[in-house]
């Protein structure tokens, strides 16, 4: 989802993205560490290694609904 989408209200973080599976990050970002690819590092590491996302954070559902129904 295009980040344009997020407001002040919102956090950009791994809690809010789109690619938070639970326990695995699905998204295709370039870890701090090794350079390789964030997809499948478990979503812990993710919290700690990306505070505010990486560069491939993407609104989550219910994070856009959540700050839509707080906009009203």
């Amino acid at each position: 989802m295009n980040n344009k989408f997020i407001n002040k209200g919102t956090e950009k973080s791994c809690y809010t993205c789109e690619f938070n599976c639970g326990t695995v990050c699905a998204g295709y970002g370039k870890r701090t560490d090794n350079g390789q690819d964030t997809y499948g590092m478990p979503i812990e590491d993710a919290i700690a290694m990306f505070p505010c996302g990486c560069e491939d954070y993407g609104i989550s559902l219910f994070a856009f609904i959540e700050q839509e129904e707080n906009d009203k």
